[in-house]
C-alpha cells in the first residue's frame, strides 16, 4: 500500500477526489474502485473515524472523502 501511495502521489491527489478516482479507474479499471474503498479504509483510520461500511452498492469516493472532511470539521469546532 505504501507503495502505491508514493508512486500515484495519493495523498496529493485527495486534495482532488475526482482526480484521484480517474487516476485509479484509468490505471486499474474497475480493480480500481476496490482501491479506492482500501484507500478510504486507510485515510478514516487514521483520522480516527469511524467508517460506516456501504449497504447499497453505491459507494462514491468524493462523497466519502467530503463526509470524512465535514466530520473532521466538526469535531475539531471548525467548518470545512
Amino acid at each position: 500500500m505504501a507503495a502505491l501511495v508514493q508512486h500515484f502521489q495519493i495523498e496529493q491527489r485527495a486534495e482532488n477526489p475526482q482526480e484521484l478516482h480517474n487516476a485509479l479507474r484509468s490505471i486499474f479499471g474497475n480493480g480500481g474502485r476496490v482501491l479506492e474503498k482500501i484507500i478510504v479504509k486507510e485515510f478514516y483510520k487514521k483520522l480516527g473515524l469511524r467508517l460506516v461500511e456501504d449497504t447499497t452498492g453505491t459507494f462514491d469516493l468524493q462523497e466519502t472523502i467530503l463526509e470524512a472532511r465535514t466530520r473532521l470539521g466538526l469535531a475539531l469546532g471548525t467548518f470545512p
